[in-house]
Parts: structure tokens; C-alpha cells; sequence
């Protein structure tokens, strides 16, 4: 499952994963205040999201497509 979410951290948002049975909680995203709206490609190969990383003006949103490679078990 990914899911954006504060997790108690106030007004800043980031994309987390979490397998169905509620472990191995990780988050996905670092950087930007604001990140929502993940959604994978059809075929699962690629995670895009939202993000006002790298915005240069106020409620400036960009959308950020990047290779999904999974998440490595620790």
C-alpha cells in the first residue's frame, strides 16, 4: 500500500509504503513540504506523485514520475 500522509509531523506530507498486514512501514518521499497523490503506471513500473519540491512560487505544484524499483527489505 502507498499512502501520503503527516503522520503527526504537523502540515508536512510525504508518501509512505506499508505491506497489508500494517508492517515495514517506510517512508518514500524526503524532500518538498507537500507530497500527495501517488499512483503507479499500469504496468507497476513507475510511481508519480505531487510535490512542491523545487516550486518557485506559492501553491506551486510539480508532478514527479520516477522508476519503481520496490522497497528493499531491511
Amino acid at each position: 500500500i502507498i499512502f501520503a500522509s503527516n503522520l503527526g509531523k504537523g502540515s508536512t506530507f510525504h508518501l509512505y509504503t506499508i505491506d497489508l498486514d500494517g508492517k515495514n512501514l517506510r517512508q518514500i518521499t524526503t524532500d518538498g513540504t507537500y507530497n500527495f497523490f501517488p499512483l503507479f503506471s499500469p504496468d507497476g513500473q513507475y510511481l508519480s506523485w505531487s510535490s512542491n519540491k523545487n516550486a518557485t512560487a506559492p501553491r506551486e505544484m510539480n508532478v514527479f514520475v520516477a522508476k519503481w524499483k520496490g522497497i528493499p527489505r531491511q
